[in-house]
């Protein structure tokens, strides 16, 4: 799924490339490290370290439903404004946030046509209100 992810972010960083240089690095490490959110949650919910079965846990929708809805933290609407504001500040930032742009609408695509769409948390705020009604 890693793919998708890598050719476009290629493809935009060499369409990128006359403007910034090899700063368009950004934008590609900005695309995958994304994922790093997938991991870490994996490693503190299930408790193993193991990075094939993290990887295979992400792809098998059986497993994933077992286990409900997914906060990744990287890839939810309050980490977005946040990077969107940095942009304004920094270049830096402003390429990452092609990256992250780039993966979230590739993640969406994908969980579109896969099903996944209402296996993960888009916010932290829909997150903790989830969380509080389940004490109501």
């Amino acid at each position: 799924f890693w793919i998708p992810h890598m050719i476009i972010g290629i493809i935009v960083s060499a369409l990128l490339y006359p403007i910034y240089g090899l700063n368009v690095l950004i934008i590609l490490i900005s695309n995958i490290l994304i994922d790093a959110d997938h991991y870490l949650w994996y490693v503190i919910r299930i408790k193993d370290t193991n990075l094939l079965k993290a990887f295979k846990f992400s792809k098998d929708k059986e497993i994933r439903v077992k286990y409900g809805k997914l906060l990744h933290i990287f890839h939810t609407v309050e980490i977005l404004i946040l990077i969107i504001i940095l942009s304004f500040y920094s270049e830096f930032f402003f390429l990452v946030l092609i990256g992250v742009v780039i993966h979230l609408v590739l993640d969406i695509i994908g969980l579109l046509i896969r099903k996944y769409i209402d296996l993960r948390f888009w916010s932290f705020l829909e997150y903790f209100i989830t969380k509080i009604k389940r004490f109501l």
